[in-house]
């Protein structure tokens, strides 16, 4: 049943974009290695690669699913428990490369990335034992339209700015670990545009949806990320109308890695079908 659900509600979206977009809904961009995943690991061996290919085979099934409830789901940890068996090939890339091991360190306590690829039948076996069905590879590019307050003298992250450097990079990340593409506007074209730090936040969905097109994107989304000293982290909201219908969600206390996974896990499970966030 719930497998059904998410077709009708796909198909809703899907049909809800064509009536708002016209046929050609968006300019579908083909995202790549749906079946890999990349995670950090401390040393090559036993615990720390079958915990690696764990924590893979949940963001696989996630970034190819679309479907962010699947994150700490009791039944894709009892998948995790064999996630050896579903790997095809794997290998490390050492952080440490060129730095001589210390004398108390050795491999073990080495920090990698670890790349692995999944076999595809069988992630796709998986993920209908779920009751789930694949997000298709061809999915539209998002372009974020974010203010930012560090406390200190806010700013828009965009791809050009001297601001937001870690944080573009955080993003991009996120961006490749869960399959949906993004891009950032420029500072100079958003100042051309009359759109600014103090008016990004208010700015229509309407508006910036013609920006994000213009910019070479499908959909605009846009959200605040400000500091929250009490909190210690970051406090974020994002706004997303893919297909006329407003989607409004938020986080607080959280690194600002956490803040960009909530947008785009977010948006994710919008475009995929799979309700709201």
């Amino acid at each position: 049943m719930k497998w059904f659900v998410a077709i009708v509600r796909r198909s809703s979206i899907v049909v809800a974009m064509t009536i708002l977009y016209g046929s050609a809904a968006f300019a579908a961009e083909t995202v790549a290695d749906l079946y890999r995943a990349q995670v950090h690991v401390t040393g090559q061996e036993e615990p720390a690669r079958s915990n690696g290919f764990a924590a893979g085979l949940e963001d696989v099934l996630v970034k190819l699913s679309g479907d962010p409830s699947l994150i700490g789901d009791r039944v894709v940890a009892k998948l995790s428990e064999t996630a050896a068996s579903l790997v095809t090939t794997f290998s490390y890339r050492d952080l440490m490369a060129g730095i001589p091991l210390h004398d108390e360190q050795g491999t073990r306590q080495r920090p990698y990335i670890l790349t692995i690829d999944f076999d595809r039948e069988k992630i796709d076996a998986a993920l209908k034992s779920l009751g789930r069905i694949p997000w298709p590879a061809e999915r539209p590019r998002l372009v974020l339209f974010v203010a930012v307050d560090n406390g200190t003298a806010p700013y828009l992250l965009t791809n050009d700015g001297p601001h937001g450097r870690d944080q573009r990079d955080a993003l991009a990340d996120v961006s490749w670990r869960y399959g949906v593409p993004i891009g950032l506007p420029k500072l100079t074209s958003l100042s051309e545009l009359g759109l600014f730090v103090q008016t990004v936040p208010t700015a229509s969905l309407k508006r910036l949806q013609a920006v994000a097109q213009n910019f070479g994107g499908d959909f605009a989304l846009a959200g605040t990320l400000s500091w929250t000293a009490k909190e210690l982290g970051w406090t974020a909201s994002w706004r997303f109308a893919p297909a006329g219908e407003t989607y409004q969600w938020s986080v607080k206390g959280v690194s600002f890695d956490a803040a960009f996974r909530s947008a785009i896990l977010g948006a994710a499970q919008i475009l995929s079908g799979q309700g709201a966030p």
